[in-house]
């Protein structure tokens, strides 16, 4: 009777190959190592002065503050005149003129060089899955500037200001929408 005998071993599908064509060399037995990508979900922290971001790589992994990731806000010139005076239209009185509101149009372009930045990275493969956790005031400003891959990366919107909330206190936050 010929042919050969196999020890019964039981390998998950896609792991093993088998040549029986070959008999004459025997069961030629190859492995492959199956690669798994992880995936990545970066945490976008941030208010209208600042940003930072966290990386979880997976169920168990926690969360891990990425260095060089950390962004602030441009600051006000420093030098900047002071608000002016007027005559009001009858009498001799004075009074300061009503300050210049460009605190929101500072608020959006800190919220359009975030998704910039956030941009590059998703198309460089930094990370595949975003969570955003904002002042709901902020998200709104953050949600134009988003392109549409950049769109489709949100798994999930945290209206909170989580910014000066420390590390450790973090993780109980995130625990609904990852696995941490």
């Amino acid at each position: 009777m010929g042919g050969f005998v196999i020890s019964a071993i039981i390998i998950p599908r896609g792991y093993a190959t088998f040549d029986m064509a070959r008999p004459d060399r025997g069961c030629n037995f190859s492995m492959r190592k199956s690669v798994m990508k992880t995936r990545r979900t970066w945490i976008l922290i941030t208010d209208s002065a600042s940003a930072h971001i966290l990386e979880n790589t997976g169920p168990g992994k926690g969360l891990k503050k990425l260095d060089g990731k950390v962004w602030h806000a441009q600051q006000k010139d420093a030098y900047e005149s002071p608000q002016g005076m007027t005559n009001n239209s009858v009498g001799r009185s004075m009074h300061r003129m009503a300050p210049h509101s460009s605190s929101n149009k500072e608020e959006s372009a800190f919220a359009k060089d975030i998704a910039v930045r956030l941009s590059k990275a998703h198309a460089a493969g930094e990370f595949d899955d975003l969570v955003l956790a904002a002042p709901p005031g902020m998200l709104g400003l953050l949600r134009p500037h988003l392109d549409d891959k950049l769109q489709a990366s949100v798994i999930a919107e945290l209206p909170k200001d989580l910014v000066k909330t420390p590390e450790i206190d973090l993780k109980k936050h995130f625990t609904d929408v990852l696995a941490l």
